[in-house]
Formats: C-alpha cells, structure tokens, sequence
C-alpha cells in the first residue's frame, strides 16, 4: 500500500511539473498591457506617475522586463520604477498584475504624448499603448470642479455708499477641501465688513452639476471716486483623489471606492489651490453738489426717523430725556448724532448711541440717540428743531428728516424753606437761672470689685490676635487680586495664557462630552478648537481664526517631533473631512480620539 501510495504521489508531482512547463508561456502570451498617467491632468510644478500595468501572467518579474522609454520634449521621466502587484482570483484562476510606475515631472505647460512602444516579456513583444498627459496653469485641472463668485446687485454706486453682497464658493460634490485662509479682498478703492467665521452652507444645481455652496454675506463701501476692479481670491487645500489604475476585465466590485471607509486623509494627498473671482469693473460716482447740506454727515440709504420724549414738564435746571430712532438700510456707520439748531438756554450732553442690527451685515438696523437736555430757563417753551439728512442713492437726491420743534413746559425751580435754627432754652424761676453743673471726678473705689484668676496681657489672647492678622490676610487678599487685575491689563501674554487655559479646559470637556455621545460633528469640532486654543495663546490674533499652517509652524519653532506634527495634522484633516466631506466615517473610535486628543494637548503643553 505505501509503494502504491508513493507512486500516486510522484504522478501528481509529474503531472503539475508538466502543467507549469506547458502552460507558462501560455499565460505569458496571454498577458494584456495598460498604460496611463495618473493623473492625467496636472499644473506646473505638481508630479504625474507614468505607470505600466501587466495583466494575466504568474511569471513577470522586474528582471524578465525589457524596453525601452521614448523621450518626450518638456517631460523629466525617471529611469528608476516602482513595482507593485495584486494577486487576483477569477473564477477559480489565480492571475497577477504588476504594475511599473515612473515618476514624470513637467517642465513647461502643454499637452504631451508618449508615443506607443513595445516591451518585452519572457521573449515575446508586446505592444505599450500610447499615454497622454496635460499640464495646465495652476487651478485649472480643477476649473470645473470648483470655483468663487462675487454676487453684487450693482456695478456702480457712490462714494460712501454701502452696497450688500454675497461671496459664494462653489465645490462639486464629489470635490472634498478645506480652507486655508479667510477669502481675501484684492481692490484698495473699498473697504468690506467683517465675514462669518462660519459661512452659510447649502446645495446649488448648475448645468445640472450639483455644487455644494458656501457663502458669505457681506457690505462694501466705496472710498474714492472713478472705474475701479475688484475680485476676491481664497486659498484651499484640496484632496487629491487616490492613484488608481485603468478599469480592466480583470477588475471586481471589490475594488470600487464605495466600499473605501478610510477617513478623508487617507483617500489622497491636499493640494493648495487658490481660486479667484473674475475681476468686476465698478463706476463709482461722486455725490452730486446740487442740493447738498451744509451739514451732510454722510449718511447714504433710505432711512426714517421718529422722536420720543416720555416728559413735556419740567422744572428749570432738571433733565429731560429725549430719543431719536433711525431705521431702514444703508451705511449706519456714517450717520452721526443729530445736532439742535439752537441751543441757548440749554444744556446739552453728548448722546447715548446704540445700534441694533436686523440682519449679519449691519446694512438693515436701528440706530437710536439719547440725549440729556436741561432746560435753563423757564421762558423755554419748545426744543428746537434737530438735524438730520441723508442722501437716496436710488434717486439721486439728499433728503431732509429734520425734526420739528418740540412743546415742553418748563416750570420755575421749587424754592425750600430755610432751616430752624435749634434754640437752647434754660428753665427760670423768679429772680434767677437754674443751670446744670458740669458732672465731677468719680469718687474713689474703696472696696474691690471682681477677682480674675488670669491675668494674660490682651495682645495674647486669641481674639485679639485674630482681630489682628484677619484684616492682614484681607488686605494681602486684595492686594494679590489687584495685582492679578493690573497684570491681566499690563501682560497681554499672561492674559492669554489664562484665557486660552480656560478655553481649552471648555472645549475638551465638550469634546468628552460629544464622544460619549458618538458625535462626529462635534467632537472633532471641540477637538480642532482646543487645539486651536491650546496654541492660540502664544499668538496676538484670535485663535479661532488659526490655520493648520500657523500650528505647524509654532511646532516647527518649539522643535515638535514630526509623531506631533502627524497628530494634530489627523484631527484638522478629520475636523474638515467632517465639515466639508458631508461626515466621513472614520476607522477609529471616538473613545481613542479622545484618549489622543488629551495626550496631544499634554505634549504641546509640555513644548519649550
């Protein structure tokens, strides 16, 4: 039975030895040849991969390779390839894929081709197909992707005049970023409100291309007359998409990103793009001289005024309360507090000003004045009429809101009657005065009084050692928080210091808070702020407005090690694949980005 057994054995062994002899080169003649750049579209400065991809073969190997690359004008490709390969079942046979990738880098911009070329493998010539790669100016491989847009209801106004306008980013969904830096205003003849930290997001089909949309609503404000350009520019870090290869037959459902869970920086490499705005041409005019005020203040929109005085009677010499309230649209900035045309026989305080806004840009609002008048005379029968103009930009023309003259009645001061002067009144009797004698000197004490056993001096006792130091420790008390107070306004770094301790403590407990709840959103929201804060201290600006590049910078400074850089560079990635990524699901628990946050802010803290 052994011998029989052994015999079957060597068989087997024959017959899979005969089969890999035979076909082997069956496989090879098989083989298919892909070739692409990845990316295909590139700007000037950024790097392609030429890669080289073999299908159905079980013996290519970089030694059994021969070929040789065409030169291609304005292109740099490497002569020293990477090797990768993928083991793939189909259907019961096993087949590999090797894929040779040169790194290609750009010397000009352009379109360039790799022409067809033959490579040879186990002897036999097979045939590369030709490649195509195109570099473009910066931002252009993204043109259509992505791109800012100012939206103003006009192209002139006047100098002065506040104009309410929108700035939109616009992302094609499939497109993940995040912002560097706050959108910036290029055009010196205006001056703009200050934008959202959080501008409005929501969804917007153009051509039937749905973009995510983010804006911000904004006012500008003409400063010098003439035809003027303005445009806005914004810096992202966009995410590269992974390198992936040509679709072949060869390739599964397996392989589709749809079943990727890898979080945003691990689905490609961010790429800094600045986008700008097309470049809008303004007339700005000057306000006309025709039927200009003398005491125009500037105030430019549509505006209404109402007064109110609760108190019409009033003696000489008392206050009186008086309100004036502007509403409507327009540069609220510019108007100033309306001014009495007559004020003798007034006294007369500077307003209280107060403006309330109705919406994020201050161009609708309400602006009120309070003043405290005095009256100084009773012949006083009216308040003079007050000042206030503005000019219609709709119409072209300045427009009067002065107010009427207003009745009050002032009566005469209250007179007081004059105090009673106290009289000292003696008791007499006929013929003389009786008057008390003055009290005399207490009579010695004969017997004694009380004994005490303890005979202590007071400056001993408990109490009066107590009466002692507790006003000390009082007065020390107010002297440190004094002191603590005067440094709080001399020591900026020092007040920071506590302020951004405070605030970091604040927003990791919210952090804590929203991982016990399983909160993406907000726990990589609190986390990017205490981290935000937890450096922010060490800068003048605030530190929500820190970008990922200002952090990394302080850590390069304090001599981080790069475990600290690659951290922190996670939690902005995951804030922003969180925010601007429609929530991508990450491969770690929040109980461990939680544990790794904490651990982060104790390494910063411990930074020279």
């Amino acid at each position: 039975m052994k011998l029989i057994s052994h015999f079957l054995n060597f068989i087997g062994l024959f017959i899979t030895l005969w089969a890999c002899a035979f076909f082997s080169p069956l496989l090879a003649q098989n083989a298919v040849v892909y070739s692409q750049f990845s990316p295909p579209v590139i700007h000037l400065g950024q790097s392609s991969s030429y890669e080289i991809t073999i299908y159905g073969t079980q013996d290519v190997s970089k030694e059994t390779i021969r070929g040789k690359l065409h030169n291609v004008d304005g292109l740099k490709i490497s002569n020293n390839p990477s090797v990768s390969s993928k083991f793939k079942l189909i259907q019961g046979t096993q087949t590999i894929s090797i894929t040779y990738s040169f790194n290609v880098q750009a010397e000009r911009e352009g379109k360039f081709i790799l022409e067809a070329w033959e490579v040879n493998i186990k002897g036999l010539n097979y045939k590369v197909p030709t490649a195509k790669l195109e570099v473009v100016p910066q931002g252009k491989e993204f043109e259509n992707s992505m791109f800012l847009k100012l939206d103003m209801p006009k192209n002139n106004f006047y100098i002065g005049e506040s104009i309410p306008c929108y700035l939109k980013l616009y992302l094609r969904q499939d497109i993940q970023a995040r912002m560097r830096a706050y959108p910036e205003k290029k055009g010196d003849a205006f001056t703009q409100s200050e934008l959202r930290k959080e501008p409005y997001s929501s969804q917007e089909t153009i051509k039937g291309q749905i973009y995510r949309l983010f804006s911000w609503p904004l006012t500008l404000t003409a400063l010098k007359a003439g035809r003027e350009v303005l445009s806005y520019k914004i810096e992202l870090a966009v995410v590269l998409p992974e390198k992936r290869s040509r679709r072949s037959p060869f390739d599964t459902l397996f392989n589709d990103s749809f079943f990727n869970t890898n979080s945003l920086f691990n689905r490609g490499k961010f790429e800094n793009i600045t986008l700008f705005s097309k470049d809008i041409s303004i007339d700005i005019l000057g306000l006309p001289l025709e039927g200009k005020p003398n005491n125009f203040s500037g105030a430019i929109g549509v505006f209404k005024l109402k007064t109110s005085l609760p108190l019409t009677t009033v003696e000489a010499g008392e206050p009186i309360t008086l309100t004036l309230i502007t509403s409507g649209e327009g540069n609220f900035d510019r108007i100033s507090a309306p001014l009495l045309t007559e004020k003798e026989n007034f006294k007369l305080y500077p307003p209280k000003t107060e403006f309330t806004p109705t919406d994020d840009i201050g161009y609708r609002g309400e602006k009120s004045f309070e003043y405290i008048i005095i009256p100084q005379s009773e012949k006083l029968t009216s308040i003079p009429p007050m000042v206030f103009n503005y000019f219609d930009p709709k119409l072209g023309n300045y427009t009067d809101l002065s107010t009427q003259s207003i009745p009050i009645k002032v009566l005469p001061p209250s007179t007081q009657s004059p105090s009673s002067t106290p009289m000292i009144i003696a008791k007499e009797t006929e013929n003389t005065v009786e008057v008390k004698s003055p009290p005399t000197l207490l009579p010695i004490q004969l017997l004694p009084g009380k004994w005490f056993n303890d005979i202590t001096p007071i400056f001993k006792k408990p109490v009066f050692l107590i009466s002692q130091i507790l006003p000390i420790i009082l007065i020390s008390l107010v002297a440190l928080i004094r002191r603590r107070q005067l440094r709080f306004q001399s020591d900026e770094i020092f007040a920071r210091r506590v302020s951004g301790n405070k605030s970091v403590r604040k927003w990791l407990a919210k952090a804590r808070k929203a991982a016990s709840k399983n909160d993406n959103h907000d726990f990589f929201k609190s986390a990017q702020r205490a981290l935000q804060e937890c450096v922010g201290r060490h800068f003048p600006h605030r530190s929500e407005s820190l970008t990922l590049t200002e952090i990394e910078s302080y850590l390069t400074e304090h001599n981080a090690p790069d475990e600290l850089h690659h951290t922190i560079r996670q939690f902005f990635n995951a804030a922003d694949a969180i925010k601007f990524a429609d929530g991508i699901s990450e491969s770690e628990p929040l109980s461990k980005w939680e544990k790794a946050l904490s651990k982060l802010l104790n390494n910063i803290e411990d930074l020279k």
